[in-house]
C-alpha cells in the first residue's frame, strides 16, 4: 500500500471482518477504528507495555482520544495550534513565579504570612512520597511578612505536605482559605478507603557526544521485546538550538521506562478502569465534603489529561474561583 487510498479500503476491510459496533475494551476501540493490522503492529505491544495490562483490560478512551487520518499529516492531534511552551514548562512555571523568593529545607508553616499563593515544587514530598504533589495555597492572611517578594508569592520546597501519620499537616491547612491540592487523591485521605492503581515512570539520562541521536524530539518503540516504551531528545524541543539560536555540538537522551506504581513511587498515570473508576468515586464523595481543598490534575482527578487539557481545567478552576 503507498496511497491513503489503499489504506482506507484496507483498513475498511479488516473493520468489516471484525464486525464491532460497541467496543467494549481498548483492542476493540483500536481494532473498529484502524483494523487489525495496524493494531497488531502499532498499538498493542506499546499500549501493554505502558500499562502493564492487556489491551482487552483497558477502557475505549484510551485510544478513542486520539485522531485517526489518513493523510501524511503527521501531528499528534487535530488542533490547529500545536506547540509547547518555548524553552519548556520549567521556564514558564519560573517566570509565572517571577519576584518569588524561594525558601527550601525548613518548616512551611513559620514564614507563611502575607502569603498570596504558596507553592510546593519538587521531587521528594517526604515519607509519602507523593512526589508529583505539587501543592499550591492560594488566599491572604492579611498579614505583612518579611520574606515576601515583589510578586507575594512564597516558593517552599522540600516541605511534605503530609505529617508523620500520613494526614494532611494542620500548620499548612490552616494558612490559607482555600488550598488546590494536585497531589494523589487516595494519599490524601491516607489510603483509607484502599489505594488506587497508577503507572509511574523511570528515566535513564545519557549525555552523548554528538550533535544528533535520532534526528526527532521522540520515538515511540512500538515493539513489547523493547524494554522503554520511547526515547527522548531533548534539543529537538528547541530544534536543536540553544538560547542564542546556536546549533548545539552534544545531545542528550532519555530512556523512559513505565512501571506499576507502589507506594514510595511517583505516581504519572491514572489506571482509569472500572474498579479504580469505582474507588475513585468514593474518594471523590470524600473530596467534596472537604472544605477550603480544591483537588485538581491528573493526580487530584485520578484522570488521564493531556496538557492542554489540564491547563484548561486549571484556567476554568480559576475563573471560578476567583470570579474572573
Amino acid at each position: 500500500m503507498v496511497t491513503p487510498e489503499e489504506a482506507a479500503e484496507k483498513i475498511e476491510s479488516q473493520r468489516r471482518e471484525a464486525d464491532i459496533t460497541e467496543p467494549k475494551n481498548l483492542e476493540e476501540q483500536a481494532i473498529s477504528l484502524v483494523g487489525t493490522d495496524i493494531y497488531e503492529k502499532l498499538i498493542k505491544g506499546y499500549t501493554e507495555k505502558q500499562w502493564g495490562r492487556p489491551c482487552t483490560e483497558l477502557p475505549a478512551f484510551i485510544i478513542k482520544r486520539l485522531p485517526v487520518r489518513l493523510t501524511f499529516d503527521n501531528n499528534y492531534f487535530n488542533a490547529l495550534y500545536q506547540g509547547i511552551p518555548v524553552g519548556g514548562y520549567t521556564k514558564m512555571v519560573a517566570a509565572m513565579l517571577g519576584g518569588a523568593v524561594v525558601q527550601t529545607g525548613e518548616d512551611f508553616g513559620k514564614n507563611a504570612a502575607a502569603v498570596a499563593a504558596d507553592v510546593q515544587i519538587g521531587k521528594d514530598f517526604g515519607q509519602n512520597k507523593t512526589a508529583a504533589a505539587d501543592v499550591s495555597v492560594c488566599g491572604n492572611s492579611g498579614k505583612s511578612g518579611a520574606n515576601v517578594g515583589s510578586g507575594s508569592i512564597e516558593v517552599h520546597v522540600g516541605v511534605d505536605f503530609f505529617d508523620e501519620s500520613g494526614a494532611p499537616r494542620k500548620d499548612l491547612r490552616s494558612i490559607a482559605d482555600k488550598v488546590v491540592y494536585t497531589g494523589a487523591i487516595d494519599a490524601y485521605f491516607g489510603y483509607k478507603l484502599g489505594y488506587l492503581e497508577y503507572r509511574s515512570v523511570r528515566f535513564e539520562n545519557e549525555l552523548l557526544d554528538k550533535p544528533n541521536f535520532q534526528g526527532n524530539a521522540a520515538v515511540n518503540y512500538t515493539d513489547r521485546e523493547t524494554p522503554w516504551t520511547r526515547i527522548i531528545e531533548h534539543k529537538w524541543f528547541e530544534f536543536g538550538k540553544d538560547d542564542e539560536g546556536n546549533d548545539i555540538p552534544k545531545t542528550v537522551i532519555s530512556r523512559e521506562f513505565s512501571s506499576e506504581w507502589k507506594p514510595g513511587d511517583e505516581p504519572y498515570y491514572p489506571v482509569n478502569d472500572e474498579k479504580n473508576g469505582k474507588l475513585y468515586e468514593e474518594y471523590k464523595k470524600l473530596a467534596d465534603a472537604e472544605t477550603g481543598v480544591i483537588f485538581g490534575g491528573r493526580l487530584g482527578e485520578y484522570k488521564y489529561y493531556d496538557m492542554d487539557k489540564v491547563i484548561a481545567s486549571a484556567l476554568d478552576m480559576c475563573e471560578r474561583e476567583l470570579g474572573k
